[in-house]
C-alpha cells in the first residue's frame, strides 16, 4: 500500500507542475500583456494605471525568472537531447 501511495503523491507533484509551467507560464504572460495594454473608456484611449502597469512587470518578472532558472538548469546538467 506505501508503494500505491507513493506512487499517488509522484504523479500529483507531476500533475501541479505541468500544470503550473505548461499553462502557468503562458497565462502568466498572457495576463501581463492584458495589464500593461491600454484601456478604453467612452471612446477614449486611456494608458493603464499605476497598480495595473506594476501588474504587467510582476507577470513578466516571473516568467522571465522561470525562463532563466529552465535554461540555467539545462546548461549545468549539461543536458543532451
Amino acid at each position: 500500500m506505501d508503494f500505491l501511495s507513493g506512487t499517488a503523491v509522484q504523479v500529483v507533484q507531476v500533475l501541479v507542475a505541468a500544470l503550473a509551467l505548461g499553462a502557468g507560464l503562458p497565462a502568466m504572460f498572457a495576463l501581463g500583456l492584458w495589464a500593461r495594454s491600454p484601456v478604453t473608456v467612452d471612446g477614449r484611449v486611456l494608458s493603464p494605471g499605476p497598480a495595473r502597469k506594476a501588474l504587467g512587470l510582476v507577470c513578466f518578472g516571473v516568467v522571465a525568472v522561470a525562463i532563466a532558472v529552465g535554461i540555467g538548469y539545462l546548461v549545468l546538467t549539461g543536458h543532451r537531447g
